[in-house]
């Protein structure tokens, strides 16, 4: 379930359907909460991360959409 052209992923959780997409808007919003920039992000989570970071990528990818 995604929309490869657009880079937005579908998902359901408990029978309800979440959008994860990541525009300029949610990464530099990202990149701030972090305090990383774009290429540190993709390589924390190419090597694995601790749970509050990938909760904040998570909040930053469904803030786009409802």
């Amino acid at each position: 379930m995604g929309d490869n052209l657009k880079g937005a992923q579908t998902f359901e959780v408990d029978g309800k359907v979440w959008t994860l997409v990541f525009t300029i808007n949610s990464l530099i919003d990202l990149e701030e909460e972090l305090d990383l920039g774009v290429a540190e992000i993709g390589a924390s989570l190419a090597r694995g991360m601790r749970l509050r970071f990938l909760r904040s990528v998570f909040k930053g990818g469904l803030a786009e959409r409802p």
